[in-house]
């Protein structure tokens, strides 16, 4: 991952030994994430293959006799890797709860952007964020739309004064 994000934690008030081993451990696990977001993606592509060749109403039979696995958890991969596919810089992490909140299909692709943006700059995305952002975006088209029905009758208003003027 990126080693220039410098950790949150306090290694320091660990004895010395501690500190390297959960450090050294904190890098391997760092890795195994990275490639679990790897395989995600990867999983993701065989399932959309397979479903893509079966007959209609195998897939979900398939996936359960096969991983035990229910259609979201299929759809969350599939769906990672119908978004993001190979995109996700190396330097980014992202937990896969993460990336599957990103990649619903229900998420704008300006909350895709945000997070991103985010996890470039050092931080940390959560799927709190995600749901916040979503939200965000969701009151404020709800107050873009307001704004334009309520521009709209003013038209309206305006449209009938001007024509009793006219007729006046």
């Amino acid at each position: 991952m990126n080693d220039l994000i410098q950790s949150s934690f306090d290694y320091a008030a660990l004895p010395v030994e501690t500190a390297l081993t959960a450090r050294a451990a904190a890098e391997r696990i760092k890795l195994r994430l990275k490639r679990t977001v790897e395989d995600i993606i990867e999983i993701g592509r065989e399932l959309t293959a397979v479903k893509n060749d079966l007959p209609h109403g195998k897939f979900l039979p398939w996936i359960a006799a096969e991983f035990e696995m229910s259609d979201q958890t299929a759809q969350n991969f599939m769906n990672v890797c119908a978004r993001f596919g190979s995109q996700i810089p190396n330097y980014l992490e992202f937990k896969p709860t993460v990336l599957y909140a990103l990649s619903a299909p229900s998420t704008p692709d300006e909350v895709v952007e945000k997070a991103i943006e985010k996890a470039e700059s050092g931080g940390k995305v959560t799927v709190s964020d995600v749901k916040d952002w979503k939200a965000e975006l969701e009151a404020e088209k709800q107050r873009t739309e307001e704004f334009r029905q309520e521009s709209n009758e003013r038209r309206k208003t305006i449209r009938e004064l001007e024509n009793q003027i006219d007729l006046l």
